[in-house]
């Protein structure tokens, strides 16, 4: 049976603030996070680089101030942009969605199908030309799609409110999205792009089978385009939940600051140092890829800060043994329970811990 040892060393140091660092991304499905001019000198006008051939057909030459685009592995993709009606001085979302999926699917199978091999003991030069005219057909099968799929618009107009929060949330995410360790290995699933035009630049974020907040913004977003299929929208709703993403980065923004080296009280987890361990050991766990490599052993030192309300930020590996161990230990800090914060003259005051995880 594996034992993962842990021990804790309190270090308390004046410091200047630091950065937050809320990591949105951990071992996660590959991402792609892009800032780039938004308007150029040649045609198109609008700088189209981030965008998917699915998402030209959708939104086309232009980039709306806020963008959402979702595609499934094995359905068709949908999404929603929210533009300004200059005649209206309003705002509207326009949701759009592939509404013949399968039946264009099928129809671009039977026209170029893939053919199997039945027996693999046929000739290489054979065999060469099968895989040949596979890859031929895939590019061929993926184009005829686009021509056959039918793409449905509908357009609510929203309040200036809502318009507000969502761009803002949108900026948020994208500018605060981290990602630590590897690029998980998932091949289905989905992935989800958000992108929004911030001055002269053009915001994009694409990531497959995200977590953290960024999941959150994908979730509310499905949220609404689902409710505008039923022509139900629910402002109030939606502004709760942007203001919870928005929220959390406040906290971190507002935890991040100078830590004191001499506190009356040191910050405690609640349970105390048993209790702890406990956590520890109930939520740091060795992947199991590393199981069937070379084995590793060693220690992952970690530094973070509990803040004057207890919340734990500012975490940072300052000795690392593997990229998906030190994220690993990132995630079970960032996961903690609010500790009790440590005090100075009677005031709670934010301290810089060391966490040494032993595996």
């Amino acid at each position: 049976m594996r034992k993962i040892f842990f021990y804790i060393v309190s270090t308390i140091f004046f410091s200047q603030t630091l950065i937050s660092q809320q990591i949105d991304h951990i071992n996660g499905g590959v991402f792609s996070k892009r800032i780039e001019y938004n308007l150029l000198y040649w045609d198109p006008l609008y700088n189209l680089d981030s965008k998917r051939d699915y998402e030209k057909l959708f939104w086309g030459n232009f980039n709306a101030p806020v963008e959402f685009f979702f595609e499934p592995s094995f359905s068709g993709s949908y999404g929603f942009r929210m533009v300004r009606d200059t005649l209206k001085k309003s705002y509207t979302l326009e949701f759009k969605q592939v509404a013949n999926f399968r039946e264009a699917q099928k129809e671009a199978e039977s026209k170029y199908p893939s053919i199997g091999v039945s027996d693999p003991f046929l000739p290489k030069d054979t065999l060469d030309q099968i895989g040949k005219q596979n890859r031929e057909n895939g590019i061929k099968r993926y184009e005829e799609m686009k021509n056959l799929c039918k793409i449905e618009s509908r357009i609510f107009s929203i309040s200036d409110q809502f318009a507000a929060i969502l761009f803002k949330t949108m900026v948020s995410v994208i500018d605060n999205f981290k990602a630590r360790g590897v690029a998980a290995g998932i091949l289905d699933g989905y992935s989800v792009t958000f992108r929004t035009v911030v001055d002269d630049e053009v915001w994009s974020l694409r990531v497959h089978m995200p977590n953290g907040n960024a999941l959150k913004m994908c979730d509310i977003c499905k949220q609404i385009f689902t409710d505008a299929n039923k022509n139900e929208l629910n402002e109030s709703l939606y502004i709760k939940n942007l203001n919870e993403i928005l929220s959390s980065y406040a906290i971190n923004q507002k935890d991040s600051i100078k830590a004191i080296n001499d506190p009356d009280q040191l910050p405690q987890f609640p349970g105390g140092e048993k209790a702890l361990l406990e956590y520890l050991a109930a939520n740091i766990h060795r992947p199991e890829v590393l199981y069937s490599s070379l084995p590793i052993r060693g220690t992952v030192m970690a530094r973070f800060v509990v803040s004057e309300t207890g919340k734990t930020g500012e975490i940072e590996i300052t000795r690392s043994l593997n990229p998906m161990l030190d994220a690993d230990v990132i995630g079970v800090i960032q996961s903690m329970p609010d500790w009790i914060p440590g005090k100075k003259d009677g005031k709670a005051v934010p301290v810089y811990m060391n966490l040494p995880v032993r595996y």
